[in-house]
C-alpha cells in the first residue's frame, strides 16, 4: 500500500508538467494568430496610407465629402470603405455619407456618386426600369394641384395625378422622369417663363421616381437662382439621384450612379435646346445647365463607362408638338450610339416619339427613346397628354456584359371625367371609356382611334402594350 502511495504522486507530477507545457504551447499559437490580425489589419490600411495622408486627414476629407449632408444631419457620421461590388470600382476609395449615398474615387481619379450600394432589385435575375416623361408646372395644372392641395393642407399636391399609375411605376428597380420646369420659390408661372412649386419634387418623391432629369431649355426661366433654389429642393429628397444641372464645376465632374442587384447605372443628361443661352460658354457657367456640346459629352460619357455597367443619357431634344423625328436628333442618336451608350431616352417634343435601335461603329445597338411626351401637364391638347411609359429590364451575361431586354411601350393619357384629372394606361380602359375623357378639345372625334393610330404608324420599334 505504500509503494501505492509513492507511486500515485509521481504521476500527478507528470501530467502537471505536460499540462504546464501544453499552455505554454497555446499561448504561443495565440500569439502568432493575433500577429497575423494585426498583419492583416495594417495590410488594409495600406491602400488609405498610399494616399499619402495619415488617418485623420482621411477622416477630415470625408467629413468635407458629406458635408451638405451634414449640414442637414449634424450628427451625420461617415465611414471610408473599399468598393466591393462593380469591378470597375475595385480599388476605389470611398465614403457613405448619412444618407448611405457613395462619393468615390477610383485609383485612376474618376469621381463618382452611387446610390443603392448592395440593394437588391425586385426579381433577382434582372433589374427593371420605368421611364416616363416630362412633368410640367403649368397655369393648367395649378389649379387642379392646389384642389388636391386643399384637401390635405396644403397649397399644391402632384402626387394625385398619378393615383392611377403609381403602384404600376413602383414595380420597377430603376423609376425615370424628366422635371422640365424649376422650382425657384415666389411667384408661380406658366409659358412661356415657367416657374413651378416645391410641390413637383415632393410628387417625384412620393411616387417613388428615383432617377430624375433635370436638364431642359426653361432651366434658365428664373435664372441661375431659380436654378440653385430647384437643387436645395432636390436635395430635401437624397433618394433621387437627379441628373443635368450641378451646384458647381466639382459636383458636374462626378459620375452618378445607382446600383441594383450589382449592377451599376450611370445617368448623364444634355439638352440641345436653351430659350437663353444655346451654349455653355454664353451661359453664367458651364455647370448649371449641360449643353450638348459633342467634345464634352463624349469625355463625360467615356469616364462614366469607365465605372459604371451601364450608360444611360438623357436627351432634351427635338422639334415640338410632332411624332417626327428630326435630322438633330437622328445625328445625336448616331453620335451617341457609335460611343455604345446602352440607353437614350429622349424629350422635349410635348409628343410621343418613336423608339428606334440604332447601330454604332461597334456593331453595338443603342435603343433610342426618340419622345416620351408630357406625363403630368394639365394640358388639353390631345397630343401633349398623349404619353406613354417605357420599360425595360437589364440581365446580366455570362461574359459579365449587360443586355437590355423586353423593352416595351405602355401608352397613357391624363383622363378625366370630370372630377378628378390623372393618368391612366390605355390597357387598363376600354375604348369607351377612353373616348368619355373630358380633358381633350381639339380631337372632334373617336379619342382612342385617333391617337391609337397616330401611334401605330409613327415607326415604333418595340412593342406597343395597347390591351395587358
Amino acid at each position: 500500500m505504500v509503494t501505492k502511495r509513492e507511486v500515485a504522486p509521481k504521476k500527478n507530477k507528470d501530467a502537471a508538467g505536460r499540462g504546464l507545457v501544453l499552455a505554454v504551447v497555446l499561448c504561443l499559437i495565440v500569439l502568432a494568430c493575433l500577429g497575423v490580425v494585426i498583419a492583416g489589419l495594417v495590410f488594409k490600411v495600406g491602400p488609405l496610407a498610399s494616399l499619402g495622408e495619415s488617418p485623420s486627414a482621411t477622416s477630415s476629407q470625408t467629413t468635407q465629402l458629406s458635408a451638405s449632408d451634414q449640414e442637414q444631419n449634424a450628427s451625420a457620421n461617415t465611414t471610408a470603405t473599399t468598393a466591393k461590388t462593380s469591378g470597375k470600382l475595385a480599388g476605389a476609395t470611398e465614403t457613405a455619407d448619412a444618407n448611405g449615398i457613395i462619393h468615390g474615387t477610383t485609383k485612376d481619379g474618376i469621381s463618382y456618386l452611387l446610390w443603392g450600394r448592395g440593394t437588391a432589385g425586385q426579381q433577382t435575375d434582372k433589374v427593371t426600369l420605368a421611364a416616363c416623361g416630362d412633368q410640367l408646372g403649368t397655369t393648367s395644372d395649378f389649379p387642379i394641384a392646389a384642389e388636391y392641395g386643399q384637401r390635405n393642407g396644403t397649397d399644391y399636391d402632384f402626387t394625385p395625378f398619378y393615383q392611377e399609375v403609381a403602384p404600376f411605376i413602383q414595380q420597377y428597380d430603376l423609376r425615370f422622369i424628366n422635371q422640365e420646369t424649376v422650382m425657384a420659390g415666389g411667384e408661380l408661372s406658366g409659358y412661356p417663363v415657367f416657374n413651378s412649386p416645391s410641390a413637383c419634387a415632393e410628387a417625384i418623391n412620393n411616387v417613388g421616381f428615383n432617377l430624375v432629369n433635370f436638364c431642359s431649355n426653361h432651366l434658365y426661366d428664373r435664372g441661375t437662382a431659380g436654378i440653385e433654389n430647384s437643387l436645395e429642393i432636390f436635395a430635401q429628397y437624397p433618394q433621387m439621384l437627379v441628373s443635368g444641372s450641378y451646384s458647381s464645376a466639382e459636383d458636374r465632374s462626378q459620375v452618378r450612379m445607382i446600383e441594383r442587384n450589382g449592377i451599376t447605372f450611370a445617368l448623364l443628361s444634355y439638352t440641345c435646346v436653351d430659350n437663353w443661352y444655346n451654349s455653355s460658354e454664353a451661359a453664367p457657367n458651364d455647370y448649371n445647365l449641360a449643353y450638348a456640346e459633342k467634345d464634352r459629352m463624349e469625355t463625360e460619357i467615356r469616364r462614366a463607362q469607365q465605372v459604371a455597367d451601364v450608360t444611360i443619357v438623357y436627351m432634351h431634344w427635338g422639334t415640338e408638338y410632332t411624332y417626327e423625328i428630326n435630322d438633330q436628333q437622328w445625328d445625336y442618336a448616331q453620335f451617341l450610339a457609335d460611343l455604345d451608350v446602352d440607353l437614350v431616352l429622349g424629350s422635349h417634343n410635348h409628343n410621343v416619339q418613336p423608339t428606334k435601335y440604332i447601330t454604332g461603329e461597334s456593331g453595338h445597338v443603342t435603343p433610342v427613346v426618340f419622345g416620351l411626351s408630357d406625363f403630368v401637364s394639365g394640358w388639353t391638347l390631345g397630343n401633349t397628354i398623349f404619353s406613354g411609359i417605357f420599360t425595360c429590364d437589364f440581365a446580366r451575361q455570362a461574359d459579365g456584359s449587360v443586355a437590355i431586354q423586353n423593352l416595351l411601350w405602355w401608352p397613357t393619357i391624363e383622363w378625366s371625367d370630370g372630377g378628378d384629372v390623372y393618368v391612366r394606361r390605355f390597357c387598363d380602359m376600354d375604348q369607351e371609356t377612353v373616348d368619355a375623357s373630358t380633358r381633350i378639345i381639339d380631337i372632334p372625334e373617336s379619342y382612342y382611334e385617333n391617337l391609337r393610330e397616330a401611334l401605330d404608324s409613327c415607326g415604333m420599334e418595340i412593342p406597343i402594350k395597347w390591351e395587358k
